[in-house]
């Protein structure tokens, strides 16, 4: 949010109320500029922050570039960094081919994601200036094809169902679009697919979790931090169907 331009109003020296207040802010993006002095954040092995952290970085750590700015996800909020926790747990015993990010905001779920293995990505968000910010950051991160972003509400862009099933989908927003969306979301879930789920305050984790488990989703695992909370539940495995054999259809003479 950047203040509005004064041009229009009085200096402070020929208003003594403007006086009494104090000197005038200077016109910055002050949202930028409360973020720049936010450390980074170590979230298993990845390791978010701007390029003046990034720099020093030794080996060893999946390292995700993005800098301070007004697109939600600098990976320092409770959701956020619950949800790159829950991610880097479910990467560390297999790889998802296509993953979808519900809400992606800088996009620093799915470039995480792509980093840690991931194939490929879509992350999709209702605010076009998320957008934006997000494909400054898939060139920042050299994610390149690897990361598709979309400007899309809720889960029924032709896009969006083109490109299922997903055998992981993360969708961190609030709690009553995720239970809005979770037919949509079980639908694109691949079986044996995971689901990371965000944005929920801790007291609103029963009417999430009921939403998908009524969907046959099997929760798998939650993380709490700072009175937030993230899911992570699985979609069970299409069960094998035995087929006859030659022998018992033989007709009997």
């Amino acid at each position: 949010m950047r203040n509005r331009p004064r041009a229009q109003h009085r200096s402070s020296a020929s208003n003594p109320r403007r006086r009494a207040l104090g000197p005038e802010l200077e016109d910055k993006d002050w949202v930028t500029e409360s973020l720049n002095g936010l450390p980074a954040v170590e979230a298993g092995p990845f390791y978010v922050a701007g390029s003046h952290e990034l720099a020093g970085l030794s080996g060893g750590r999946l390292p995700v570039w993005i800098e301070a700015g007004p697109a939600f996800g600098t990976g320092h909020h409770g959701t956020t960094k619950g949800c790159l926790e829950a991610l880097a747990e479910q990467m560390r015993t297999r790889r998802f081919a296509n993953v979808l990010d519900i809400g992606t905001g800088s996009a620093v779920l799915a470039i995480a994601a792509i980093k840690a293995g991931a194939t490929r990505a879509l992350g999709t968000d209702i605010d076009e200036e998320s957008i934006r910010v997000a494909n400054e950051n898939r060139v920042n991160n050299r994610v390149g094809r690897s990361l598709k972003l979309l400007v899309a509400n809720g889960a029924n862009h032709s896009e969006i169902r083109e490109r299922a099933p997903y055998d992981l989908v993360m969708a961190n927003i609030l709690a009553n679009p995720l239970v809005s969306l979770s037919s949509d979301i079980a639908a694109l879930t691949a079986p044996g697919g995971r689901i990371i789920l965000s944005g929920l305050l801790n007291f609103q984790e029963p009417q999430v979790r009921s939403a998908y488990l009524n969907r046959g989703l099997k929760l798998i695992g939650r993380r709490r931090l700072n009175g937030w909370s993230t899911l992570v539940f699985a979609r069970p495995k299409r069960r094998a169907t035995s087929t006859p054999s030659a022998r018992s259809t033989r007709r009997q003479p």
